[in-house]
């Protein structure tokens, strides 16, 4: 991380602000990384470049000495003197950024005092230096008191503070660019993968952006739907009922949706959108963004649905049997069709304040309960059965029943769908038959008894007749007839 915060110093700023504090000071400066390489230098001293710096045991001893100087800035301090290991004072001061230590800035070569001429001559022989060059050099560093390296090691810290500012806000800029690069490529990743359109067009109705869908759709690559305006990609008419749509959004300056249509390779296809305003700096409208939705199978499904609907309707409305729409608990009517109203009596007002209880004879209420209940936990799908109804002016009439649960999507509920069919003629019919039958049946054992005793009669006539040796007068087979008859009326089924 280190190495990639130094890579974003403006060396070319620090240049420029170093450079003029060596011409203001006469302080050399240095910006040196963690480990002591050199970043960066200005106007630095003679005898560090071409003496120091350039033997390899001085250098080795130069690079010791930076490395002990940014271990104790490392320890918390503001700055830090040192005498290098070759005889010179240096200071240095630390960069850090966003609380990060990176680098630091170094500023020498100088002497607190007049320097020891011994010592020097002593380490240009020990190194092989040209003494009198060195000595030279040497002359050069200046003798500076502590008061005024504070009072210049004080604005060099205000220096760092300014390079550090600098890096820091490169630092930001950076990530912010990163972040926003990645925020970019996570919103055309989503723009582009959705199975909805995406587009932007300017308030002149000319494509600023799409998605692929979009540019599937239309089979025209995005860089060349980009600049041109519906007409030259859509039908007339098409174009016209979307540029409409946004301009209602940038006179209202609102989201607002819409169904849309336009013409595919397989027909019409229609789309919500959702169409929104962008504003610029001055809250004015720049363009409007658009969000469409395939809503083609939603929109036949519906219109399918609305026709079915309708069908039922109708059949309900005008069909010649009695139907009931009811709350499946309480057996309130909530809706009752013209047959019904006419077998009972009532007007459909009426019969909406009424339940299906209140209009069943009361000897016939109790078989209906335990069937509701069947039909409503599920364990009978239709409750069928003949009952009897109470119109409104008193009469009792025969109805036939066959009622069914129907689920509501809407009301999340269940209610009840009931058909109920006139019997009374049928049911006027069946006793009427019963009631001959009954006749018959009763007529029939009247006469059955008198044929009976004639055929006993018959028999004591031809038994006489034989006592008496005289031939027999009736013959026997009429019985049998009889009693073949009788069995044939004992078969007929009234019930």
């Amino acid at each position: 991380m280190k190495n990639n915060i130094l890579s974003l110093i403006d060396f070319e700023k620090v240049d420029i602000l170093l450079e003029g504090f060596n011409k203001a000071t006469g302080f050399v400066t240095a910006v040196l990384d963690l480990d002591g390489k050199v970043l960066f230098r200005s106007g630095w001293r003679q005898i560090c470049t071409d003496f120091h710096r350039v033997n390899p045991q001085t250098s080795q001893r130069c690079t010791i000495s930076d490395t002990e100087l940014a271990g104790a800035l490392a320890e918390g301090e503001k700055y830090h003197f040192y005498k290098c290991l070759n005889g010179l004072v240096d200071v240095a001061v630390p960069i850090v950024v966003n609380g990060e230590h990176i680098a630091n800035l170094f500023s020498g070569q100088f002497f607190f005092e007049e320097p020891d001429m011994e010592f020097f001559k002593k380490q240009a022989k020990k190194y092989g230096f040209d003494e009198e060059k060195y000595l030279e050099a040497l002359e050069k560093v200046p003798v500076v008191s502590m008061e005024k390296v504070q009072v210049t090691m004080g604005f060099l810290k205000e220096m760092t503070l300014l390079i550090s500012e600098m890096t820091y806000q490169r630092l930001e800029q950076i990530e912010l660019n990163d972040a926003l690069t990645k925020s970019n490529r996570l919103i055309h990743n989503i723009i582009d993968n959705t199975t909805s359109l995406f587009y932007l067009v300017n308030t002149d109705g000319k494509i600023q952006l799409a998605n692929k869908r979009y540019e599937y759709l239309f089979n025209v690559p995005k860089e060349e739907l980009v600049g041109k305006p519906r007409e030259a990609f859509m039908p007339p008419k098409i174009a016209r009922q979307h540029r409409n749509n946004d301009l209602k959004v940038i006179k209202s300056k609102h989201s607002i949706q819409f169904e849309e249509t336009n013409i595919e390779s397989d027909g019409i296809h229609y789309y919500l959108t959702q169409k929104f305003p962008l504003f610029d700096l001055n809250n004015e409208v720049y363009a409007v963004g658009g969000i469409s939705s395939d809503i083609t199978e939603i929109k036949n499904a519906e219109d399918l649905l609305k026709e079915s609907e309708e069908r039922f309707r109708k059949v309900f409305d005008e069909g010649p049997i009695g139907m009931v729409m009811a709350n499946l608990t309480t057996g309130i009517m909530f809706n009752v069709n013209k047959a019904v109203c006419t077998m009972l009596g009532y007007t459909k007002e009426e019969l909406l304040t009424l339940t299906f209880s209140s209009i069943t004879h009361p000897d016939d209420r109790s078989k209906d309960i335990e069937s509701l209940k069947e039909l409503y936990e599920g364990k009978t799908e239709v409750y069928k059965a003949e009952k009897r109804y109470i119109k409104k002016n008193g009469e009792i009439i025969w109805g036939s029943l066959a009622l069914t649960k129907i689920f509501s999507e809407k009301n999340k509920t269940y209610y009840s769908l009931a058909m109920v069919e006139d019997i009374t003629q049928r049911k006027h019919a069946e006793e009427e038959v019963r009631t001959q039958l009954d006749e018959l049946r009763r007529w029939y054992e009247v006469t059955l008894d008198r044929e009976d005793r004639v055929l006993e009669l018959k028999k004591e006539v031809n038994e006489l007749l034989a006592k008496a040796g005289m031939p027999l007068r009736y013959a026997s087979e009429e019985k049998a007839l009889q009693s073949q008859s009788k069995d044939e009326i004992n078969t007929l089924d009234y019930e």
